[in-house]
């Protein structure tokens, strides 16, 4: 049975509400299982499928390396450009070479090419994602779905968000911005199970962000703050209430959501570009299964200690200021939003113990906090939040 620590808030007791969820909840939830139990099918078989070709490039490139190595002096071979074509053809004028050193030049720019290809396909493989393990977004009936929207560029990086509104707008939407899981440094905004409140009369902002492969910490919390500011900018062209607006997050995305709702006018997160004269702040966040104290996640396995180091750039102990200041409870404050903690009691990735510290630094500082630990573990918390989601949402986010 679900655990449920906070002050006893009203809106937990909204029969309409309660009415609406008992009648759509059922079916609701049934079906993200599904798509979820497929999704992650479809993930696993793509991903075998792709590490079998990848070995297979792996197998080529080390046979193709061997016979460069045969002919020797590869670095003159994978030096030979365009632009040296003309030479090399001229040097063979003025020698008159024979037919024997026309066969060496001509097996010189076949391995030349040879190189090339080899390569290319190193830096394919490294860069490819598996078709079949592509995450593709979730529909939703009924809803106007705007993909791909820029909120951001760095350098030549293009920062996107998918709008999901109903269709039938009457006023101004409250909007809940869904920030992907990965341990920050994979994941994507195509998979965002908070695109089902849209029937409930949001709309959801599903983005991305720059993840630790490109960007250390804190690329990834200045790029939230940025779509929260440009969708404040373009609230009217999207009928969107810039007044009311939320944040969800999972595992990683819950620790983006979290460090939204404390770190609100903290200037060494901002980030800088457009829009910048809006507010970064938001009204409420939900934050399920997310690391809350950096520091104290260290030693906790190595893929863990490799996500965090990917996204500090390097071990906590060795910038623990760094840690701490990618750490949400660090800047918990009286004037924080409210925050509905959702953490399972089996979660074997993010400790509960994580989520609980949270909710007492948040209650201490008299922030409107509850905390749900409920008997799941890590991936399966995902969907048994939005429940809980649906109804905190419905309280902080709409005018009653």
């Amino acid at each position: 049975m679900a655990k449920t620590f906070g002050w006893e808030v009203p809106f937990y007791e909204n029969q309409k509400v309660s009415k609406r969820r008992s009648m759509v909840e059922p079916k609701l939830a049934d079906l993200i299982r599904e798509y979820n139990r497929l999704d992650d099918e479809l993930y696993e078989f793509g991903k075998k499928l792709f590490e079998q070709n990848l070995r297979k490039k792996e197998d080529a490139v080390r046979e193709g390396l061997t016979n460069l190595r045969a002919i020797g002096n590869i670095e003159r071979l994978l030096a030979i450009k365009h632009v040296r074509r003309k030479v090399l053809i001229e040097q063979d004028r003025i020698r008159n070479m024979t037919s024997q050193y026309r066969v060496v030049g001509l097996m010189r720019r076949r391995h030349a090419w040879l190189a090339v290809t080899i390569i290319a396909a190193v830096l394919g493989a490294e860069i490819a994602q598996p078709v079949m393990a592509r995450r593709r977004p979730i529909e939703v009936a009924n809803a106007a779905v705007q993909r791909d929207l820029v909120y951001k560029r760095v350098n030549d990086i293009a920062l996107t968000l998918d709008l999901y509104r109903p269709e039938e707008v009457s006023g101004l939407l409250p909007v809940i911005v869904c920030i992907h899981g990965g341990h920050w440094g994979a994941g994507g905004k195509e998979k965002c199970p908070a695109v089902a409140l849209v029937q409930d009369g949001f709309a959801v902002a599903s983005i991305n962000y720059r993840r630790t492969t490109t960007a250390p910490f804190p690329a990834q919390i200045e790029d939230c703050k940025a779509a929260v500011r440009w969708l404040r900018a373009n609230a009217s062209t999207y009928h969107l209430d810039p007044d009311h607006i939320g944040v969800c997050g999972y595992s990683a995305g819950g620790h983006l959501a979290a460090l939204l709702g404390t770190s609100g006018g903290v200037p060494e997160l901002e980030g800088s570009g457009d829009n910048m004269q809006y507010s970064s702040q938001v009204q409420a966040v939900c934050d399920v299964a997310g690391p809350a104290d950096l520091l104290a996640m260290a030693n906790l396995g190595p893929k863990r200690t490799l996500a965090i180091e990917g996204l500090l750039g390097g071990p906590p102990e060795n910038d623990k200021a760094k840690a701490i200041a990618a750490s949400p409870i660090h800047y918990v404050s009286k004037d924080d939003p409210p925050f509905l903690i959702v953490h399972g009691e089996g979660d074997r990735v993010i400790p509960v113990e994580q989520g609980q510290r949270l909710y007492e630094e948040l209650r201490k500082a008299g922030v409107n906090a509850t905390l749900k630990i409920l008997p799941a573990g890590h991936r399966a918390i995902q969907t048994d939040a939005l429940k809980d989601a649906e109804v905190f949402f419905d309280a902080t986010l709409k005018k009653h």
